[in-house]
């Protein structure tokens, strides 16, 4: 494919093409800065199919084969598969291109994943699911028990616990994995000696059984009593495990990311966050709030997490989330990004800011790597990032959707996404 700068533009002919020109070195690459009628003459308007290297030299992309058909999105390469939805199917794609139906009629909305311990949790819209280490597609946020167990106090001389007043309560297991409690305890208050407590709850469809608790005599302190739909309460092990409290389903949240045992996602201007090493349930009171605009992207490293809403980007310095006082947020540019833009090269992370090309290291530091050449700040408002390794070099390629008039890029458009032939090489190879 032919390329050109554009820096023999004038209005007399007419905003036609300049002359083509030969391979060369483009010291700046791609710039979008400046009238097309000023172009350098070490920069580039429009790309082609080309690659340009660490040292500006250009060269033309070879071309590459389709192994589907369809309208896909929300591609993710995880284990010996990649992910993705085909037309509104989950499916996987195998390395001989073999594509596996996995969730019929899923989405139509974009998908978001994490992966963690040799598992991958994913969610959209109202759905959340995980991939096992079987490579099997199961359940990921459990929910905790939603109706108030029943509870019958024996007569005297049924059992052996004491006159006074006690709490009741239960939660689900799904085989090894325990829920938090009812919101609610049901409170007896027993003007006799010796009794016993008949409770039950309705199970579930996945459930395999439940937990009850009872708390001491006139106390506050629940305590694994017995387990089983239908349960005769007559002690209590005050030195075995407390119920988790406050626990939901982990919701569908977006810019999902992992961090010190905990799952991190977005709703709103909001991070919400899993229990600690519990990637199933989460705190709905526990949250972070950050700057009232909506959360584009979420990104956790090492020693901390990147957070960019719409107004800014922001580093978080975080250990504990419940650990308030200790939590550190610094603001590291007055700009936003390009939703969807995200990728991780080793132990660095990047994405499209609307001021350039940014890239990350694990304490914060930011560089963007192209603000004074490309701008991104009109018309763009969600895109994607591929990773890819060519002729031994690592590259990363973005596609972007455009919401409003062209650009001077040149672009190609196709069910709304306006595909750049632009390359933007990670700097530290």
């Amino acid at each position: 494919m032919p390329f050109t700068n554009r820096a023999k533009f004038s209005p007399e002919n007419n905003g036609k093409l300049g002359d083509l020109i030969s391979l060369g070195s483009w010291k700046q690459g791609v710039v979008n800065r400046v009238s097309e009628f000023n172009v350098p003459n070490d920069a580039l308007l429009d790309a082609l199919n080309v690659d340009i290297d660490n040292n500006g030299k250009i060269k033309r992309r070879k071309g590459y084969t389709k192994i589907l058909s369809g309208n896909c999105h929300s591609l993710y390469s995880f284990g010996s598969y990649l992910y993705t939805v085909l037309n509104t199917d989950f499916i996987r794609i195998d390395t001989n291109g073999n594509t596996e139906t996995l969730i019929n009629n899923y989405t139509t909305s974009p998908v978001n994943y994490v992966e963690i311990a040799g598992e991958l949790y994913f969610s959209t819209k109202n759905k959340t699911n995980k991939i096992n280490k079987f490579n099997n597609v199961e359940l990921w946020g459990i929910k905790s028990p939603q109706i108030q167990c029943e509870v019958v106090v024996g007569a005297e001389n049924s059992g052996t616990l004491k006159k006074g007043k006690y709490r009741v309560n239960y939660s689900y297991s799904y085989g090894n994995y325990e829920t938090g409690i009812y919101p609610i305890d049901v409170v007896v208050d027993v003007t006799y000696d010796n009794f016993s407590i008949d409770a039950k709850c309705i199970p579930t469809s996945e459930s395999t059984s439940a937990n009850f608790y009872v708390s001491s005599t006139n106390g506050e302190e629940l305590y694994f009593a017995q387990s089983g739909y239908e349960v005769n309460i007559d002690f209590y092990d005050g030195l075995g495990n407390l119920p988790k409290l406050n626990s939901e389903a982990f919701p569908v949240l977006d810019n999902l990311t992992f961090s010190n045992g905990r799952i991190y996602g977005t709703l709103g201007s909001s991070i919400y966050f899993s229990n600690d090493r519990d990637y199933r349930q989460y705190n709905p009171m526990n949250y972070i709030g950050i700057d009232s605009t909506n959360i584009v992207i979420l990104k956790a490293v090492d020693n901390g997490i990147y957070v960019v809403t719409e107004l800014a980007t922001y580093f978080l310095t975080v250990k504990n989330p419940e650990d308030t006082e200790n939590m550190q947020l610094v603001k590291v540019f007055d700009y936003s990004a390009i939703k969807g833009t995200l990728f991780e090269y080793q132990k660095n992370v990047g994405w499209l800011s609307t001021e350039g090309y940014i890239v990350g290291d694990n304490n914060g530091n930011l560089q963007n790597l192209t603000k004074d050449k490309i701008d991104f700040s009109k018309d763009y408002t969600d895109g994607t990032s591929l990773m890819i390794k060519k002729d031994g070099i690592h590259q990363v390629i973005f596609s972007l959707k455009q919401d409003g008039g062209k650009t001077t890029f040149q672009t190609y458009e196709k069910d709304d996404i306006v595909w750049f032939d632009l390359i933007f090489l990670i700097l530290y190879n």
